[in-house]
């Protein structure tokens, strides 16, 4: 049977049936790349006949010596007796990892697995090849048998509009469809969110993905984009199948498992249940539980016994849907449906593919014969596949890792990447992704042309294919990498990725914060070594090993522990256990004293403080930062010259950055123009001795200044106190005195709401200051509680000062701003995810240019000298209110757990990409002390009484704060999931 997708097929199907033929599908002969396919099943299955519409002739018609029938009538031909034995059809296999063989599916079978896949009379929608599985089986014949309609069209059509596909399934209000994770990626790649308002998914009963690898980031980008078109999740899922049990053999997947996958290369499967395990973990999809009285088992090839759930081995079936074996391969039959378990009386289908039992759901882990074996681990070639992709261009590259044996060479890891008009791709990145994410040194990377690849007929990569493909030069290769020369072998030193991106030995006595290696490293480091605390026997000192310990501890000595974990006895733990706890307490023992310290000090005032001037500049610092820009503007708009203190190499340089945040804060031309005529640099940095400024600077500043706004600080939630001590501290106290020299200043200090840490009173008062440093377990609360309490001092000792204490500072309503903080980067998450939290605590989202506004307003009441406001929004809002408005405004919904329910889905979903996973420690860590703050609330009884008074901005609506943050969003490319 070679048709193109129509419906002569179906009548094609049951008019051989009636003829007593076995029917054999195989593309239509007029397609190019399934010719050599048809070949082979010719070869293999000898036909006597040949059914087709016409289509382009090939040479292949030669070889049938009878007639090609065409035009049989019903009734001219008798019904040949059928028995349920008897072979209904003959379904190559797709080929994957051999040559296609043909499965021996029976009327019994058939009929069985209709009756565990279907649980109604589907109008069903299809654009499946007739001639694969899915397509024929699922999407003819079931429905056929079960009293349903089909409406479809063809696979090039898809193609070249995926849109067709949800309108059809929104015209005829379809209930069943099914197709493979590409698909799913080709419509959302092709269709703007907008467009999807058109389309209609309420009737999806069946909504599958299935027929290769599913990646979990597509099946949940899909049904955030589609459940505000009334797609239920509950209808959308994964399934597992293949032609050798007629075709579904698991269904209703629906969990995307979290996998650590150093375990997964030894052969287990554990689920990454704390955020030490999500660095290292790969993220497989479920794909539900056995259909019917289907049974599954997973066994050692080797033993040919059984494992326990949570061990990787290979599926095997058995059940009424397994078919009868290979069409004349007797030993390949017996060796594949032949097989005997535990003394069971069934034979099982070893299926050739690898998985695990997981809450009696079934995950797959991909081939037997695709395996890459490294190091004698074992690594599956689609976690390779998805790290590259991503590398590349955001999961849209497609690619194929592959093992390539030759005989006399060491094997080889190739990644073979198909060229796309209008990308351009660096190869390199693909490597380096591999190599950090899974400590998988890849030999070479090469560019192939576009749909070089071989594929099997429903898109399954044929990787043996293309290793024989490339050992005989048949790839035409456009650019290649080839990996350098490497200084030692990945493994060999714990931190290897880190210690070659950064050109280190390990040997190095500096902390690797002093090195200046980033954040997001910072956390990598800490999650490998959580991760061989937990592999070896330490998981209880998981907890202490946290980014504060990682900045602190000299990369040698680091290094050193993650040597002496991965050979750990039980006495040796122990002993870890003691240093770690002994190093721990030490630091926060060093932190708490030196707070102490800290809060009092009293910087040099003169022994009589002169009255404060009345006319003159405005210093600002941090005026680069989030909120800097717009307190530039508001002083600019009220007719202030200030002079701002950046960062720079020189003047120009300075002024050039500052421009760029004023830009990058939304803030048009015009108001940027205005700002830069009243604004002087000053090269300066906060964490310097003497504030990094020169003589003349601070002679100017000394006699032309009459106020200091002090915004400047180094904002960061994983860093430590004492990483953080001289800009925010010192820089602090360098102000002041700053302040108190020449010419006394009034000093106006941004300070923060963390500085009460995870305070529990009910009502924090404008007035309290937790002056018993209570609560305060992270750098950036406590190096602001500090700077706080010095300002307090300064204060008692004379100088006029106010204190400004913001919540957390939202984007400005017209979607301004220039930084991606805690909260945008939470929000971002639970978008993507579309998951809420339901806990009542008090969330004080403000307006960027409603927190200037106000500060620089109240700033110029003299009244309002030593006091301190907390600028917090006046009326009571939780994540709840914030997620319900996001859902408002965008269709995107939210499954909203409780807190100590949302945060292990955090854990479960959150990956390396997501612009959370920085502070995700920061997040989890801090889970208790969020809870028990659930019903804390601030006073800013004072701040209402002066913005009124100052003629001030009032809150906006939180739908305006939201529209602003969603806004903010869209400028900085953070709408698409």
């Amino acid at each position: 049977m070679a048709y193109p997708s129509c419906t002569e097929t179906i009548a094609a199907y049951f008019a051989a049936l009636r003829l007593g033929a076995i029917p054999v599908p195989v593309p239509a002969l007029g397609q190019k790349a399934g010719h050599h396919r048809v070949a082979q099943v010719v070869e293999d299955c000898a036909p006597t006949a040949l059914l087709t519409n016409g289509g382009t002739s090939t040479d292949l018609v030669a070889t049938f010596d009878s007639r090609i029938w065409a035009d049989a009538r019903a009734d001219d031909v008798a019904s040949a007796p059928i028995d349920g034995d008897d072979i209904a059809l003959l379904q190559y296999t797709s080929g994957s990892t051999s040559v296609p063989k043909g499965v021996m599916v029976t009327h019994a079978n058939i009929l069985h697995n209709c009756s565990v896949v279907l649980d109604h009379p589907p109008v069903a929608v299809t654009w499946l090849p007739q001639h694969h599985d899915l397509g024929l089986i699922g999407y003819c014949l079931f429905p056929a048998l079960a009293g349903g309609e089909i409406h479809g069209f063809s696979p090039a059509t898809f193609i070249a509009r995926p849109q067709l596909w949800l309108e059809l399934i929104t015209r005829v209000k379809a209930t069943a469809t099914s197709a493979p994770n590409f698909a799913y990626d080709l419509v959302l790649d092709r269709t703007d969110i907008s467009d999807l308002v058109s389309y209609d998914l309420s009737s999806m009963r069946i909504m599958q993905m299935a027929a290769e690898t599913i990646r979990p980031d597509t099946y949940s980008r899909f049904l955030r984009a589609l459940a505000p078109r009334g797609l239920d999740s509950k209808a959308f899922y994964v399934a597992y199948g293949l032609a050798e049990a007629t075709l579904g053999v698991t269904s209703y997947g629906s969990t995307a498992l979290p996998v650590a996958r150093k375990d997964l290369a030894r052969g287990q499967a554990r689920e990454a249940v704390s955020v030490s395990g999500i660095a290292a973990a790969t993220r497989l999809m479920s794909c539900g539980r056995p259909l019917g009285n289907t049974r599954l088992a997973i066994v050692d090839p080797s033993s040919r016994k059984s494992v326990s759930d949570g061990t990787v081995g290979e599926i095997w079936i058995s059940g009424g849907s397994v078919a009868a074996g290979y069409w004349q391969k007797e030993d390949a039959s017996l060796k594949t449906f032949g097989n005997k378990l535990n003394g069971d009386a069934w034979n099982y289908l070893a299926t050739g593919d690898l998985g695990f039992i997981h809450k009696g759901e079934l995950v797959v882990c991909g081939r037997s014969k695709d395996v890459i074996i490294v190091r004698g681990q074992n690594f599956h070639p689609s976690d390779i596949e998805v790290t590259a992709s991503f590398a590349l261009a955001g999961g849209g590259a497609d690619v194929a890792a592959i093992e390539v044996h030759q005989e006399g060479a060491p094997n080889r890891i190739v990644l073979l990447v198909e060229e796309k008009r209008r990308q351009k791709v660096r190869l390199e990145d693909a490597a380096n992704a591999v190599q950090v994410d899974l400590g998988i040194e890849l030999d070479e990377v090469l560019l192939v042309p576009s749909r070089a690849l071989p594929r099997t007929t429903s898109g399954k990569l044929r990787r043996h294919l293309a290793g024989s493909m490339l050992l005989d030069g048949l790839f035409e290769v456009r650019e290649r990498w080839v990996r350098p020369e490497r200084f030692s072998e990945p493994g060999e030193t714990p931190f290897a990725w880190l210690l070659q991106r950064y050109g280190l030995t390990g040997d190095e006595t500096e902390n690797f914060a002093q090195i200046g290696i980033s954040s997001l490293d910072l956390v990598g480091v800490m999650h490998e070594l959580q991760e061989l605390l937990t592999t070896h026997g330490g998981e209880d000192l998981i907890a202490a090993v946290d980014v504060r310990m990682i900045q602190r501890t000299p990369v040698r000595r680091l290094v050193a522990l993650a040597a002496a974990t991965e050979t750990a006895t039980m006495e040796s733990i122990a002993r870890l256990r003691h240093e770690v706890a002994l190093d721990r307490a030490e630091a926060r023992k060093l932190d708490a004293q030196c707070m102490a310290a800290d809060a009092k000090i009293v910087p040099a005032f003169p022994p009589v403080m002169p009255p404060p001037a009345q006319d003159g500049k405005t210093l600002l610092t941090g005026a680069t930062g989030f909120l800097g820009p717009f307190l530039l503007l508001e002083l600019a708009k009220r007719g202030r010259d200030v002079v701002a203190m950046v960062r720079g190499a020189d003047a120009d340089s300075a002024r050039a950055r500052l421009r760029r945040s004023l830009e990058s804060s939304g803030i048009s031309r015009d108001w940027c123009d205005l700002v830069e005529a009243k604004t002087e640099i000053v090269l300066g940095d906060l964490a310097a001795p003497g504030l990094g400024l020169s003589g003349y600077d601070r002679d100017r500043i000394e006699s032309e200044t009459s106020t200091i706004v002090h915004n400047g600080a180094v904002v960061n939630y994983l860093f430590d106190y004492l990483h953080m001590r001289d800009a925010n501290v010192e820089g602090t106290k360098a102000l002041l005195e700053l302040a108190a020299g020449r010419r006394t200043k009034v000093f106006n200090h941004i300070s923060t709401t963390f500085i009460f840490g995870w305070a529990t009173k009910p009502v924090l008062l404008e007035t309290d200051g937790n002056t018993e440093m209570a609560l305060l377990d992270f750098g950036y609360s406590q190096s602001k509680w500090s700077s706080e309490r010095i300002v307090a001092n300064a204060a008692k000792a004379g100088l006029p000062t106010r204190i400004f204490r913001p919540a957390l500072i939202t984007p400005s309503t017209e979607g301004g701003g220039n930084a991606f903080d805690i909260t945008i980067r939470l929000l971002k998450f639970m978008i993507d995810h579309g998951v809420g939290v339901s806990a009542q605590n008090q969330v004080s989202f403000t307006p960027v240019d409603i927190v200037a506004a106000n500060v620089v307003g109240i700033s110029d009441l003299p009244y309002t000298l030593g006091e301190t406001f907390h600028v917090v929004r006046d009326d009571f809002a939780t994540m709840r209110d914030v997620t319900d408005r996001i859902t408002d405004q965008t269709g995107r919904p939210f499954e909203h757990f409780a807190l100590r329910e949302f945060v292990p889905e955090v854990i479960r979903r959150c990956t390396r990409r997501d612009i959370l996973f920085p502070l995700l420690d920061f997040l989890i860590n801090s889970v208790d002390n969020i809870s028990s703050m659930e019903f804390k609330r601030y006073d800013s009884s004072r701040y209402q009484e002066a913005r009124a008074r100052a003629g001030g901005l009032p809150d906006p609506s939180l739908d305006d704060t939201v529209g602003g943050i969603l806004r903010f969003m869209r400028r900085q490319g953070l709408d698409q999931p």
